[in-house]
This record gives C-alpha cells, structure tokens and sequence, in this order.
C-alpha cells in the first residue's frame, strides 16, 4: 500500500491535474498535496459547499454561482459525470482557468456515496482560445469591435447585467469622410479612421462597447451613466475626437476633419438595442443637417445640439 502510495504521489506531483474525492459518508473532501501547493488549504467540508455555509473566496467572483451549480449537480444522481471550467486562486493570489471534471460512485441502492473528481490547470489554453476569439470579433483596420460583435455584445449586456441600470448609445462618423479618401487616397482614410478608434479608446472605459459599424461609423455604448452632465460630457469629448486625430497627417496632406455625434438613452428612449439605434441615429441626422460638427441628443421630438 505504502508503494502504491507513492508511487501515486509522484505521478500527482509531476502533473498540472489534482485529483480528489468528496466522500458522502464522512461529508468530508479529499485532495493530494499537489493541490494544497497550488492552491492553498481546503478547510471546507462536502457539506458546507452544499448549504453555502463554505468559505468560497477562492472562487472568482464571476464564476462562484456557476460553481455553486456545479456541486450541486456533482451530487445528483441524474448526472453521473460532470465538467466545468472555472477560474480558482493561486496561493499566490492568481487567479488560473481550472477545468472539474466529477464521476459519481454509487452503492446497490443507487445512493451517491463517493464523488471522485479531477481539477486541471487549463489556464493557457484558454487564454490563448480568448485571445483568438477577441481577434475574431475586432475591426482588423481599427482595432475596436467589428459590427456583428458591437450589436451583439450591447444586444446581450442590455438583455441582461444592465437591464436594471441607465447608458447611452452614441452614433457617430466623419463629416466628408469621402473627400478625404477622393482627395488623399484611401490610405490617408485608413489612417485617419485608425487614429479616431484611438481616440476613442482613450477616452471611454474598457467596460464600454466601443465598435465600428461602418466605413467611417462608429458606435459606443457606455455602461452606467450617472447624470446627464457625463453624458453631455462624452458627447463634446467623442466630437472632439475627429477633431483631433487627423491634423496633417503628412507634408502632403494638411487637413483637418469634423464629426457628428447622435445619442440615445437607456432606458428612456428605449430598452431594445434596434430602438435606441434608429433614435441614435435620427440625432445623428439631426446633427448632420444642423451643420455637422456637432451632436445631439434624441429626446422624443425635440434634439438637444451643443
């Protein structure tokens, strides 16, 4: 027994996979020291995860419901075998991407009396898979959201982590972008619309959805606006974006550029993403014909412009 022990040990020790057992009948969870160096003590019985009286901050906050699921499905017998993905902290404070896989064991009565498990350090592999998957959804000249993922990231946060809360949608492209391309050449409009996209980037958070929805059309959702200062406050900034970036791009090309700005408001101009986009982007027709360079905020008829 001591050899197979061993034996079992080094196999344990020299493996980025930590096995363990949640044992029904001592309600108590097993793991091999491996675990206990990577992630810490588990001072934690079977029974405390199930009636969430356990000490979960290991967990990442995100992922503590899921987890919490998880268990619980590890213990029922309609689910023989179970697997997740989790984020868990190091002893270092880390937190790392850890793949569960669960089996149950049961006794001749069906009764669930072992749960043998594994936990397997995967956190490389997906971060790699995210970072081929934001790759995918990126604008591959500026950078930012391509169309698709813009509306469907807004779409999804809208649907659901911001149902309750208050943002703002901007529209907003190049006053003459056309004649930038007629006049420089597409590569100076390439340009130009890759220093915008910087712009913008700099100054929205990296929780807003910042996209670009067309050829010179960008779009902004920004998450949580806590007055209508902030949101009059973003709008000047996003003008003055265009503003900015495309100042004498080359000893060939002295020019300057404007943009047009329209803004919807969640939830008082709508709560579905297509509603506050055609509102967005009346203001920003409003703004086009009241001399561009300027934006505007839709409020039902009546156009706020700065």
């Amino acid at each position: 027994i001591a050899m197979r022990e061993e034996r079992y040990e080094i196999v344990t020790k020299n493996t980025s996979e930590y096995i363990f057992e949640w044992n029904n009948e001592s309600e108590k969870i097993y793991v091999v020291p491996s675990y206990i160096e990577r992630f810490g003590s588990l001072n934690v019985t079977a029974k405390a995860i199930k009636t969430r009286d356990a000490d979960l901050s290991g967990i990442h906050p995100d992922d503590l419901e899921h987890y919490i699921q998880f268990a619980k499905n590890s213990q029922s017998c309609a689910t023989v075998r179970n697997d997740t993905e989790i984020r868990r902290k190091t002893v270092t404070g880390q937190y790392v991407w850890c793949a569960i896989h669960t089996t149950n064991l049961t006794d001749a009565n069906g009764k669930i009396i072992r749960v043998l498990g594994s936990i397997r350090d995967i956190d490389a592999v997906v971060r790699e898979r995210q970072k081929l998957k934001r790759a995918a959804e990126l604008d591959g000249l500026t950078g930012v959201y391509d169309k698709d993922t813009t509306e469907s990231e807004i779409t999804e946060y809208l649907n659901g982590l911001g149902k309750s809360g208050r943002h703002v949608l901007f529209i907003a492209d190049v006053d003459n972008f056309k004649s930038i391309n007629d006049t420089y050449g597409h590569y100076m409009g390439d340009a130009v619309l890759g220093d915008i996209a910087l712009g913008m980037r700099r100054i929205f958070r990296e929780s807003d959805i910042v996209g670009r929805i067309g050829g010179d059309e960008f779009m902004v959702l920004i998450k949580n606006v806590d007055s209508d200062g902030l949101i009059h406050r973003k709008a000047i900034e996003l003008r003055d974006v265009f503003v900015r970036c495309a100042v004498g791009k080359s000893a060939d090309a002295d020019f300057k550029i404007s943009g047009s700005v329209g803004a919807a408001i969640y939830p008082e101009h709508g709560r579905a993403f297509d509603e506050l986009y055609r509102k967005a982007d009346i203001a920003l027709y409003k703004a086009k014909a009241s001399g561009k360079d300027t934006y505007v905020i839709y409020d039902g008829e009546i156009c706020m412009a700065a």
